[in-house]
């Protein structure tokens, strides 16, 4: 496994199909060392079905949006439109670290 290359890094340096409509959702999964489940907070590109990132986090807060729209922007993802039917917590997050993207949420 420590010979398999980062998942980011291929990402980054092998992905340049993507459409930018991203559609951000998350499932709570169980995670051995936790007692209750937590959130797999991912993005499916709307044209190419890839995942450009995904993140488990302890919970689906601030943070964990930071963390994942920081991944979006570490892949060079071309961000133009955001669909997700909760945005409570990545509102904020994504106007932080998307500031100079020409992002739009839609709820």
């Amino acid at each position: 496994m420590n010979k398999l290359p980062e998942n980011t890094w291929l990402s980054r340096e092998y992905c340049n199909r993507w459409s930018g409509r991203l559609v951000v959702d998350g499932k709570y999964v169980k995670v051995k060392g936790y007692d209750k489940k937590i959130p797999f907070i991912y993005g499916i590109d709307y044209l190419s079905h890839d995942i450009p990132v995904g993140v488990l986090a302890p919970s689906e807060n601030e943070w964990a949006f930071n963390k994942f729209f920081n991944l979006l922007h570490t892949v060079r993802y071309p961000l133009q439109i955001v669909i997700a039917d909760d945005i409570r917590c990545f509102k904020t997050s994504s106007k932080t670290d998307l500031s100079d993207s020409s992002d739009t949420i839609m709820p």
